[in-house]
């Protein structure tokens, strides 16, 4: 069992448990190029990070690891099966990322993390529902994995801990846990529970034997009880929001129209707005014309086939160095549930 690039928890099996989410991750680890393609590289994987694409996994984190590899961690896709059926199709075929005044607010802490409560510093992330926190907080793991903090969950500080919060883990793997994150900087992102108090989470990193001389970050988007400052989820603006969304052609001339009325009535969040978007474009008679209903069914299909082309044609040369070193399989339904099924599986 191994601490893989200060965030995967790899065992000898394919699998890797990502512990900023506590579900499985493909890993996909080549020997380093020259300067310059690999300057090429990065700038596509970061653009690649801020975009979310239908029917292919997310790019979780890239970077080097021992100086001569590098590795792309993808967000683990669930099978047909496990889903009950094929996805509905999606208007919206690309999502990309904005800029959040609030992500640069908390890498700013992560570079003076302060203390307190004997080194922990817990931080009250604000914002309403569909503000974007949880898509903050993912990119909030990288940064603080560039910075030398070891991003970790809530359920799964709990399972190392050993406490009752979360489904139990298996002894070997709780064991190793505790071992590897002993002595390390932590970010302990709380996105799990309103309920859970910002002290009780400061407990538990001192629990796990690693408050000692190393500074510590708890990012809680709960009630902030103890915390000791409030950063809050800034609304984004109507071109912003319009910016998020590239909707399929066959929406024809209504996308236009349907986006801006999305992004006026979304009030700066860009889950609402998303939301409003597919439900306006999905609507019946509102969207693709009837006759089209049959034609539209086999979408899905289409599309998967095209970002599976796509996919392979961007990653040939690495396809060709290294294959894959996780395995596939269906995410877990919640962080907690994820990581006691992840930490069976790399047992």
């Amino acid at each position: 069992m191994e601490l893989f690039a200060d965030r995967f928890l790899r065992g000898s099996s394919s699998q890797a448990l990502d512990l900023a989410s506590g579900r499985r991750v493909v890993l996909r680890e080549f020997r380093a190029a020259e300067a310059f393609r690999l300057a090429q590289w990065a700038a596509r994987c970061a653009a690649r990070g801020q975009t979310r694409r239908e029917a292919r996994p997310a790019l979780v984190d890239f970077g080097t690891c021992a100086g001569e590899r590098c590795f792309e961690a993808y967000a683990v896709c669930g099978d047909v099966e496990a889903r009950g059926g094929p996805p509905a199709p999606s208007p919206i075929v690309r999502v990309t990322i904005q800029p959040r005044e609030a992500l640069r607010e908390l890498a700013a802490l992560l570079d003076d993390p302060g203390g307190s409560l004997g080194g922990v510093r817990i931080v009250a992330l604000r914002g309403g529902r569909g503000s974007g926190r949880s898509t903050l907080l993912a990119q909030l793991a990288r940064e603080a994995r560039l910075r030398g903090y070891v991003p970790v969950s809530t359920p799964l500080l709990a399972a190392f801990a050993g406490s009752a919060m979360v489904p139990a883990l298996p002894p070997g793997l709780r064991d190793e846990g505790h071992r590897l994150l002993a002595g390390r900087h932590l970010l302990v992102l709380d996105d799990d529970s309103a309920e859970t108090a910002a002290e009780r989470l400061a407990r538990l990193v001192v629990q796990l034997g690693a408050a000692g001389p190393s500074a510590h970050l708890v990012i809680t988007t709960g009630r902030g009880r103890g915390a000791c400052c409030t950063v809050d989820m800034d609304p984004l603006s109507v071109p912003q929001l319009m910016a998020v969304a590239r909707v399929h052609r066959r929406y024809g001339a209504r996308v236009a129209f349907a986006t801006a009325s999305a992004a006026r009535l979304a009030e700066g969040a860009p889950g609402l707005f998303l939301d409003r978007l597919r439900r306006t474009l999905l609507a019946p008679g509102r969207g693709v014309g009837r006759r089209r209903n049959a034609t539209e069914a086999a979408r899905p299909a289409i599309v998967q086939a095209a970002a599976v082309a796509e996919e392979a044609a961007e990653y040939r040369v690495v396809a060709r160095q290294s294959g894959p070193v996780g395995g596939e399989g269906p995410p877990g339904p919640s962080p907690a549930r994820a990581a006691a099924a992840a930490g069976a599986a790399l047992a």
